[in-house]
Order: structure tokens, then sequence, then C-alpha cells
């Protein structure tokens, strides 16, 4: 079997500097840990992850809960761009690779206070579940940009202050 890579961009309405906070904040809406399943962030080189995306159904999966897990490889804000690298895996999605994850974060060309996200996914599998990576995060970003307009400052003002993830009993 062959490999993919996949790469996207995005622009977000928020500064690099509260993208790459959000980023690798596990309890931001606003960030691409998105579904209401537990997580687990450790955002520092040779941190873990641990993410269900529980409700997060059109996906091409049919809906239920994906396990992803993977650590931290790099983190740099020293200068532009931001970068955020981590391994990922997934057992049903990944055909139980370890791929990697590399982010980008910049200033955008475009909009004074956006970021430039560039974001590639090494390693995939090169077939059905490998691609559906690439429409999961075309969306990801994109709910990333929505929960960001109007909410760009530093605290999320959808979050009631209550675990807004996880299961509910």
């Amino acid at each position: 079997m062959g490999f993919y890579t996949l790469e996207v961009e995005h622009i977000i309405p928020a500064t690099p500097e509260r993208v790459f906070q959000v980023w690798l904040d596990g309890n931001d809406r606003r960030g691409p840990w998105v579904g209401t399943g537990d997580r687990t962030i450790e955002p520092q080189v040779g941190g873990k992850f641990e993410w269900y995306d529980q409700d997060f159904y059109d996906m091409g999966g049919g809906g239920g809960c994906w396990g992803h897990w993977g650590k931290f490889t790099k983190i740099d804000k020293s200068e532009r761009p931001y970068v955020i690298e981590y391994t990922w895996m997934s057992p049903e999605w990944t055909d139980e690779q370890t791929t990697v994850v590399h982010v980008e974060l910049d200033k955008s060309p475009y909009e004074e206070n956006h970021t430039k996200v560039k974001l590639s996914q090494s390693n995939l599998p090169d077939n059905y579940h490998g691609w559906e990576h690439k429409n999961a995060w075309i969306r990801i970003l994109g709910e990333m940009s929505a929960r960001f307009l109007g909410n760009a400052g530093e605290n999320d003002r959808t979050a009631t202050g209550e675990k807004w993830w996880g299961n509910k009993k």
C-alpha cells in the first residue's frame, strides 16, 4: 500500500497568537478537538493527546465515536509561522499507521488580525480512509473559523464554565 499526504489552507478570524493558544487547549470549543467525546491534551513536546470525536457524525464513518491519539513533536512560537506538530493515530482511519500532522500559523495576507493556517498530514494510507482526512480537516478548520467569529478574544464566550465535552450523565 502507498502513502498519501494531504495539504489544506484556511483563514481563521483571529490572530496567530490566539489560534496557537486555542489549538493547544483541549477545553476551548474554538479549537480543533471537535465533538463531545472525552479528550486529554498535554501541550508540550513529548506530551500526549487522546481525543474521541463523539458526535462528529458526517466524516464518512457513519457516526460513532472514533479514538485518535499521539504525541506532540514540535511546538514553536519563537517566530512566524508558528508551528505545532504531532503524531496522529486512529486505528480505524489511519489503518494502524502513525501519521504526522504539521500545522503552520501565520498572519493572513488578506485580513488584519486573521490567521492563515497551513496544515499537512503525512503517512496516511493511500485509500478512502486516508483521503477522508482531508475532508475532516476542511470541516474542522471551517468550524474553528465559525466559532472564532465575534469570539476571538481571550476567553471563549461559548463556554459555560462547566465541562462542555465528555459523557453527559
